[in-house]
């Protein structure tokens, strides 16, 4: 298991400094419903409980808000996501050190563990959620990396 996780961020998040910030603060926990949210694999379980709030963060990528915050251990995955598929020139990769979570109450879900057929199985999905489920705290990061969209010319 690799010590780093990495985040890729782009330029208006980390402008913002919103880069760590989760889309919901609340319970790391959901309920699917019979509603056609969820595929019947069985990878979703009853009820309300973490396990869930584990497979819809992370279910067909769709951004569902959840108080966790997407994370890899996969350099090269963040920078995918700090310049979004080449649509940003320029992006930031947050090297967070996994020792430092604990230290500052940070959980981690690594969604494999969790989840038989994650969307993205390559992203190796790690979800850092606070543990008083408000925003992730900047003491985890150990360094920002500025990437670039590398543009080949003829």
């Amino acid at each position: 298991m690799s010590c780093y996780l990495y985040r890729g961020v782009n330029p208006k998040l980390h402008k913002n400094e919103k880069g760590l910030s989760p889309k919901k603060v609340g319970d790391f926990k959901y309920c699917f419903k019979h509603d056609g949210t969820t595929i019947h694999n069985g990878d979703a379980r009853y009820g309300l409980c973490e396990h869930n709030a584990v497979l819809r963060h992370q279910l067909n990528q769709e951004g569902f808000p959840t108080s966790g915050a997407s994370t890899t251990p996969h350099f090269e995955r963040a920078k995918y996501y700090a310049l979004s598929n080449k649509t940003y020139k320029i992006g930031y990769v947050y090297k967070i050190d996994r020792d430092l979570l604990k230290r500052h109450k940070k959980r981690e879900y690594i969604v494999s563990k969790y989840i038989k057929h994650p969307s993205i199985p390559e992203d190796d999905e790690v979800i850092l959620v606070a543990e008083n489920v408000g925003e992730l705290s900047k003491e985890i990061i150990i360094d920002i990396i500025t990437v670039y969209h590398d543009i080949v010319r003829n």
